[in-house]
């Protein structure tokens, strides 16, 4: 058996023909019908990814919601989708039955918290001299805290809603980027959640990666715009890790939720050359370099691409000599006739 295995391996060594066992160079007069560019190769220190769907968004917690203590009957928009609104300028109208209850509420609780606030500071002194009795202090204590805090999410709603009658204006409560929350399946009594408002300066591009991905992610490529990679989730979903861009404010405006196609820009130390340079020779991937009267085949390895470059690691002569970067299909044909598969 072993004997057998080694026979196997001599024959699968005797068909690979590895790049140095054949011809590696051509000379320049035998290319002479030939209309011969040359280029550089750039050393680089990233390569792109693969063009992906990217998504414009914020980072958990960096939305300010705008909530209402009921869910209103009718809500009409003031300002359009995706808005930069100014502190204090309305965004909605809200009107309806819902509306009215909780306005009666707020003046309820408000002349409740006021007699409570009187009885408090009427019978303080007296507790303190030890002519009120702890339990009926306690009592009225206990009134004027439940009711203190309720008066505080009336007065926290009222900065915001501004009350007109059967309707009210529901105002931005700063500057910023209006994004509005569909109202389904809310259940009637609760808070709910009408509208964010977003801060430009926390706007940016988040995309994934294969979690088990051993590359380094730097930056999201989109148009013209490189945004370095400011964070990466730990937590794993769907065997893909999250990634988050710095703030977006440098790049054209996009507004939040918007979804386009860019890339992921990796780590390499490597080059950027002409994708006309590429060849394939003899089973390998190679370029060709001017070197005196010849041109000399030099091994690379693809790393990524994009529409005019490859992007390749290889021996330090890539940068030393110049690249064949035009036909080079006819130097593949060349090769092809000295042997080459």
């Amino acid at each position: 058996m072993r004997y057998q295995l080694w026979i196997v391996f001599l024959l699968l060594v005797g068909l690979t023909k590895p790049l140095q066992g054949v011809a590696q160079q051509v000379s320049l007069a035998e290319l002479k019908e030939l209309d011969l560019t040359f280029a550089d190769a750039r050393v680089v220190s990233t390569r792109p990814g693969s063009r992906i769907q990217l998504r414009v968004a914020t980072l958990p917690g960096d939305e300010f919601a705008l909530r209402l203590p009921f869910v209103p009957n009718q809500i009409e928009p003031l300002v359009a989708e995706g808005a930069h609104v100014a502190a204090g300028q309305p965004l909605v109208r809200v009107r309806g039955p819902e509306l009215e209850a909780w306005l009666l509420q707020a003046e309820d609780t408000q002349q409740r918290y006021h007699d409570a606030q009187r009885r408090y500071e009427q019978n303080r002194p007296l507790f303190e001299q030890k002519a009120l009795s702890a339990e009926a202090w306690l009592t009225i204590s206990d009134r004027y805290q439940r009711l203190r805090l309720a008066m505080h999410h009336v007065e926290h709603v009222s900065q915001w809603l501004e009350a007109a009658g059967a309707e009210a204006l529901l105002r931005a409560p700063k500057t910023g980027i209006v994004r509005f929350v569909p109202i389904v399946g809310v259940v009637a009594g609760s808070e709910v959640t009408v509208a964010t408002i977003i801060d430009p300066q926390a706007v940016r591009i988040t995309g994934s990666v294969p979690a088990d991905s051993r590359e380094t992610p730097v930056a999201f490529r989109v148009t013209d715009c490189d945004l370095a990679i400011d964070r990466e989730a730990r937590l794993v979903v769907g065997f893909r890790r999250q990634l988050w861009s710095e703030p977006a404010s440098d790049c054209a405006s996009m507004p939040p939720g918007l979804r386009l196609s860019g890339r992921i820009v990796f780590a390499l130390d490597g080059y950027a050359i002409p994708r006309e340079s590429i060849l394939r020779y003899d089973g390998h991937t190679v370029v060709a370099l001017r070197q005196g009267d010849a041109l000399v085949l030099s091994e690379v390895r693809l790393h990524g691409e994009d529409d005019t470059h490859y992007y390749v690691t290889g021996q330090p002569e890539l940068a030393q000599y110049p690249l064949l970067s035009r036909s080079t299909s006819a130097l593949q044909g060349l090769l092809a006739g000295l042997g080459a598969d």
